[in-house]
C-alpha cells in the first residue's frame, strides 16, 4: 500500500512523512490557496524539497476553483471563482 497523509502546516510534514508516522508522502487537500498555510503555493517548493529528503512524495492540491459554502456555509471567505482555469493554470509553474 501506499499511504498518503494530509498536511495543514508545513511543520506537518516531518510528522507524517519519512519517519515514524509511516506515511509515504503527505497532500494539502484544500484546492483554495491560503486555506491553509500548507495550501499556499508560495510554499509548495519547500514543501516538495523537504518531502523528497525524507524519501517521500509532496502532493499539492490545485483546483480550478473552491466553493464548498454547500458543506460548509461558514467558509464564504476562501470561495475561489473558476476564472476560466486561470487559477489552476497558475499553480503549476510554482514547483
Amino acid at each position: 500500500s501506499f499511504l498518503v497523509g494530509l498536511v495543514l502546516e508545513p511543520g506537518q510534514l516531518a510528522q507524517y512523512a519519512g519517519g515514524a508516522g509511516g506515511f509515504d508522502g503527505v497532500y494539502t487537500y484544500f484546492g483554495a490557496a491560503g486555506f491553509t498555510r500548507a495550501a499556499t503555493p508560495s510554499g509548495w517548493a519547500g514543501l516538495a524539497r523537504d518531502a523528497e529528503t525524507r524519501g517521500a512524495l509532496f502532493v499539492p492540491c490545485v483546483a480550478p476553483g473552491y466553493d464548498d459554502t454547500r458543506v460548509r456555509p461558514w467558509n464564504g471567505e476562501n470561495t475561489r471563482a473558476r476564472e476560466d482555469g486561470a487559477r489552476a493554470r497558475g499553480a503549476a509553474p510554482v514547483l
